[in-house]
């Protein structure tokens, strides 16, 4: 019997918990950032500078990315409450769920 997902939905739940807050206490850090870079840009200096773009909105974006793929273990801990039909903690070929629906139900899941 092949195991196609094991794990403790648990623990998949505190990780993403975990991330969730880990990745929301750098938002102050880039707000600050940004405030800075504002601050900075509108200086004046002499001689004339051209200052680069800033970085704040990839930064924001890779936060966004982050937390969507720390959502990822919320979404597998719940497929596998749900679609472990013997309860042994692995979706297997027992359980007859196609990989692909495993699939399918992340992606939903990432949705909401």
């Amino acid at each position: 019997m092949t195991d196609l997902i094991r794990a403790d939905p648990d623990l998949l739940e505190a990780y993403q918990g975990d991330a969730t807050a880990a990745t929301d206490a750098l938002v102050p850090t880039v707000t600050g950032y940004r405030t800075a870079w504002s601050r900075f840009v509108n200086a004046t200096f002499v001689p004339e500078l051209t200052p680069p773009a800033s970085k704040a909105e990839e930064v924001t974006a890779l936060l966004e990315e982050l937390r969507a793929l720390d959502g990822q273990a919320a979404g597998l801990a719940s497929a596998l409450r749900s679609l472990d039909a013997d309860g042994d903690g692995a979706i297997t070929d027992a359980d007859e769920v196609d990989p692909a629906f495993i699939e399918l139900y992340l992606t939903e899941h990432a949705k909401e």
